[in-house]
Order: structure tokens, then sequence, then C-alpha cells
């Protein structure tokens, strides 16, 4: 067709006549049934859409308040079951407390808190930098300013394993990337340094007895025992082979023997001193004094389980004791006050020693509370539905008072967040079914792409929202969901013999603008959860054998969806589809007729062609027979 049509064109030049122009105007009366076509399909695509508005509003509500997962849904226990902790006290804020939704109303007194829990860990004894400013993160290893040079292996690089995760870094590279490296890999340590005590330290991210922190150093001498980062391993205390009396090798079977019976092969011939019916000796300041009645077996395991930091093993393979520090202070210092199981010539062949180490195991967190001492591994964690963050120890006499109660504020608050989710979902409906165009704007109808082309975005905008206005005015669906769940509001809830409002919530008045929307009374609805917090939960959220207004509200919201909400968009998708089939066999009969008119123009051409030769050859024949 588009070669006729421009095959046809150019026989305009024999007629003179703007044959584009004239067929425009013939096919006008067409276009205008076309654009009243397009107009009618564009209004059923509004409509489609605010259908589609309306679903989609009703389904964010309802996730959002209606269901388990919504973070503002009243359908939850925690949206009820809110408590508040006052915390008074000289040591208030030595912790901090978070009750739950599981947590109990009452009094907790905190008479101490005596020890936060730590990781293992490891730090510089001393200052290591030479510098008064210490180092910066920003400074090359190989230009650390350190009282001890860090040395570096052939190709420039030190090595370290941290707890069997090894690093390997280059004198290029900045003391800030090790440290992060270290930090971010699955070593389970920090690692730090700090310009205020010029000292670097290492320990376990998780807290708590019985984590241990193994450093290995590989090459260079960065974690080498009084290295470039000041630490300091401190091997066991191990004890010679012991004997006994008989000059035969102790061996962990002769344990149960009393003590007041056990002569070892030593300066003395007891391990009492003469006329001494106990005997004394101190491990990192905590005294210990057994008697004669005791055995090696008791000494060992109290030892073990004290504060002392320290761990006695017997090896019957080499008939030796060893004494491991475990303490978080890593420090090994023992002391004999009376008899002989330590010190020169004792029974353990172990001299008191004194040393001290940068490696610390980890400790638990100690404190008391309503009397009885908890012990934890962490500083965080949940007692009786309480969250308990320790931020410091207490010193001696200071107290901490708490008390738990119920938080009505902070139900009113979820209360009201569902208020306004639900008056803004109830004005939205509303306006769409209760807006139309006035008077003036009922010839606000659909743009043609021709009328679009001569406006801006901005004034297409502005129009079409007057154009829209009332394409879903008076929905029969969305009118009977209003006034259903309006009555929802006022039917009691099995169970609880009240309706919602009856704790404070309720309608407007019938004949206000806002007669669908919720007013919230505040002081009803909190003398309400003050009263029975269990009850306003029911009212709303519903019982065992009963659904709550907030029930009521979503099988409304699902009978809307799946009822007429559905029927609409099925029923728009079917017209829309025929719609458009529509448009396309009318464009295709513009199309035939447009063609046909330029068929005729193209024939009155051809005519007007041949009747122009004949008339110049008739002049020609004239001409000839005049001469």
């Amino acid at each position: 067709m588009a070669l006729g049509i421009n095959t046809i064109r150019l026989t305009g030049l024999v007629s003179g006549m703007d044959t584009d122009d004239l067929i425009k105007t013939m096919m006008k009366i067409e276009q205008l049934k076309l654009d009243r076509k397009n107009a009618a399909q564009t209004v059923l695509k509004w409509k489609q859409e605010a259908y589609t508005n309306v679903s989609s509003a009703l389904r964010d509500f309802k996730y959002n308040f209606l269901s388990v997962t919504g973070a503002d849904s009243l359908t939850k226990e925690s949206a009820y079951n809110a408590y508040t902790a006052s915390v008074t006290g000289s040591g208030a804020n030595a912790v901090t407390l978070s009750p739950s939704v599981y947590a109990s109303v009452g009094n907790l007194a905190i008479s101490s808190v005596d020890q936060l829990a730590k990781g293992a860990s490891a730090a510089s004894l001393e200052k290591v930098s030479s510098d008064p400013n210490g180092l910066t993160a920003a400074t090359k290893l190989k230009e650390l300013n350190l009282k001890t040079d860090l040395s570096f292996d052939g190709s420039g690089n030190i090595s370290f394993s941290i707890n069997g995760e090894s690093f390997t870094f280059n004198e290029d590279d900045t003391l800030g990337k090790m440290i992060n490296t270290v930090n971010a890999s699955n070593a389970g340590v920090t690692m730090g340094y700090s310009q205020i005590t010029d000292k670097f330290t290492v320990e376990t991210k998780t807290k708590g007895v019985g984590q241990t922190l193994t450093i290995v150093n590989k090459t260079g001498n960065a974690f080498s025992d009084n290295g470039a980062f000041g630490m300091v391993n401190v091997a066991p205390v191990v004890s010679g082979a012991v004997k006994d009396k008989n000059g035969g090798f102790l061996s962990s079977s002769d344990f149960g023997t009393k003590l007041g019976a056990f002569l070892p092969a030593g300066g003395n011939n007891s391990l009492f001193a003469i006329g001494k019916d106990e005997l004394s000796f101190e491990i990192n300041g905590e005294t210990f004094t057994f008697d004669k009645t005791d055995t090696l077996t008791d000494v060992i395991n109290t030892v073990n389980s004290s504060g002392a930091g320290v761990n006695i093993t017997f090896d019957d393979a080499t008939h030796k004791f060893s004494l491991t520090p475990t303490g978080y202070d890593g420090k090994l210092e023992i002391k004999n006050k009376s008899g002989n199981i330590f010190g020169a010539s004792s029974a353990l062949e172990i001299d008191s020693p004194s040393q001290r180490s940068s490696y610390s195991g980890g400790q638990n967190a100690l404190l008391t509370i309503n009397g009885v001492q908890v012990e934890r591994d962490s500083n965080s964690f949940t007692l009786d539905g309480i969250d308990f963050t320790l931020n410091r120890t207490t010193a001696a006499g200071e107290e901490i008072f708490a008390t738990i109660k119920k938080d009505a504020s902070a139900v009113i608050d979820n209360v009201k967040k569902f208020v306004e989710g639900y008056n803004t979902l109830v004005k939205k409906l509303t306006e769409l079914t209760t807006t139309r165009k006035s008077t003036s704007e009922k010839d606000y109808l659909p743009l043609t792409d021709e009328e679009k082309s001569a406006m801006t975005e901005e004034q297409i905008e502005a129009y079409e929202a007057i154009a829209k206005k009332g394409v879903i005015y008076g929905d029969a669906g969305i009118r009977r969901l209003l006034t259903n769940m309006r009555s929802a509001l006022y039917e009691t809830v099995q169970g609880t013999g009240l309706s919602p409002s009856s704790i404070g919530i309720k309608m407007g008045g019938y004949f206000d603008e806002s007669k669908d929307q919720i007013a919230l009374d505040e002081d009803k609805l909190r003398a309400a959860i003050e009263s029975d917090p269990e009850k306003v939960m029911a009212v709303l959220a519903g019982t065992d054998s009963s659904g709550g207004f907030l029930t009521r509200i979503s099988s409304l919201i699902d009978t809307y969806n799946i009822g007429s909400g559905a029927s609409n968009l099925d029923a728009l998708t079917d017209r829309l589809k025929s719609a458009s089939e529509d448009i396309e066999a009318f464009k295709e009969k513009m199309t035939a007729l447009e063609e046909k008119y330029y068929l005729k123009f193209a024939a009155m051409e051809t005519a007007l062609s041949k009747m122009n030769e004949q008339t110049s050859w008739l002049e020609s024949l004239m001409g000839q027979s005049s001469s």
C-alpha cells in the first residue's frame, strides 16, 4: 500500500490539488471514531490501575499490621507484652537491662558485678614504641619506630599464625592493613593497637572460661618472645621427677595417700613443718591450706577449681608435675608459706617461681542478683526474659536496683501505628469511591496523541489527574468493604465481653466527613491495658476459640480481594482485550478507506493527464490546418 500511496501522491502535480490534505479532511470523521475508541480504552486502563492500587493497598495493610511477619503487626504477642526497666542506685550505669516480651513484672537487686567476661588474650607487657606519640596505622611495617626493631625474612616478609589461621605481610604493608586483615579473618580474634597505652592487644571474639589463644611466630620477630610487639609467652612450670621416701618414682596411684603419711624424698621427711598439722602456700595471691588428713588429689582438685588461674597436672610417664597459668592476667606467682610442698628442696621441686606472661585465658562474667551469684561466658545474656549487658564491674558498696513493669505507652504506640495505617487506607478507599468530576471538569477526557504532543509532561500529568477522577466512583464492592469494616469495630469479641470500641478504639460520627476512620481514645486504651493487657490483646488479636477485630478485618480484606476485587480486574482484563481487538480492526478499516480515497484521486489525475494530452494533440492539429 505504501508504494501505491507514494505513487498516487505524485498525481497532484496534474490537478494542482493537495491530495494529502483533502484525504486527511475526508478521514477526520473516522479519526474521531478512533479517538473515541482509544479514549474508552484509556478509561478502562485507568479503572484497571485504580482497582490494582486498591488491591495492593489492602495487601500492604494486611502484611504490615495483620500478619505475624509485619513490622507493625498487632497480631504478634510482642505488640502487647512490652516492659520497661527502671534502673537506679550508685552502680546503675554498670548494667543495661532490656526486658523482652517474656519478662516478668518485679524487682531486681544486683549487689555486685564482680567480673566481666573476657576472651583469651595477649598484650604487650610494656610500651613498644620509641616515639612518644606512638605508632600510626598508615605507617609501613618497615618504618615502625619500635623499641625492638621489626625484622623480616629474606623476602621482606613477616609471618605468624593465630588460632591456626596463617598470615604473611610484606615490609611495605601498613600497620592498619595488618590489623584489619587479622580482624576480618577466620582467626576469631580482635587485634588492636592503642596510642594511649602504646601496646598491641589480641583477644578472642568469643569470651568466657575455656577460650584459648594460640599465636605462633613463623618468620620475623613480630610475636616471638620479647619480640617487636612486646609479648611474652610463659611456658608451664615443670617440676623435677618426684620420688617417694623409698627412692621410687611417684605415680598418680599414690595421690590417695593422706598428706600426713606422704613422705617424699626431699629435704624434709614430711610435707609438714615440725610440730605443725597444716601446710600453706599462695598461688597468684590466693592462699591454700591443707591438713594431714587431706590427699594430693585434694590439693590438685582444690587448686584447679579455684580462682588462682593455674592448672596442676601430673605425667605418670615422666613423674613430673606441671603448673600452667590459665587466668586472665596470665601470671604465675607461687609463694610457699608453711610446709615444703613448694620451695627449695621441696616435694615438687618448684622453688616459688614468679613469672609474668602476655597471654591470658578467658574468664566468665560474675555478678550477684537477688543474693544469687550468676556466672556467664558473655557480657550480654538473657535471664528471666531480660537482656543484660554488663558495662563495668562495680566497686565495693555500689548497688543496683531495677524495677520491671508493663509499658502501656509502648502498646499504645503500636495501636497508634495501626490506627494511622487503617485511616490512611480508609481515606484512600473513600476518596476513590466518593470523588467525581465537577461540572467544569466533565470535559476532561483522555488526551489524544496529537493533543499530548502540544503539552509538557507537567501539563499532561495535571490534566490526567482531573481526567481520572471518579473512574471507580460508587464502586459497590469497596463501599461494602468499608461498611463491614466499620461494623467490625462494634462487634463483641467472644470470650471477652468487649468490642474494640469498649477499649477506646472507635469510629468517627456517622455524619462526619471521616466517619469510616478510627478515633483513638488513648486514656481509655491505657486504662484497659493497665487493667488487663491480655484482654486487650484478645479483643484485637483474638482468643484461642474466636477471632478478634484484626482477624475480622483480615477476613474482610481477603473476601474483597478474592471476590469483587478479583472480579473487577478479570472483567477489565477481558474488556481491554476486546477493546484492543476492536481498535486494531477499526484501524485496518481506516487504512483500507484511506487507500481507496488515494486510488480515486489517482484515477482522477490519470484522467486529467489523458485529457491534457488530447487537448494538446487537437491544438497541434488546428495549428497545422491554419497554416
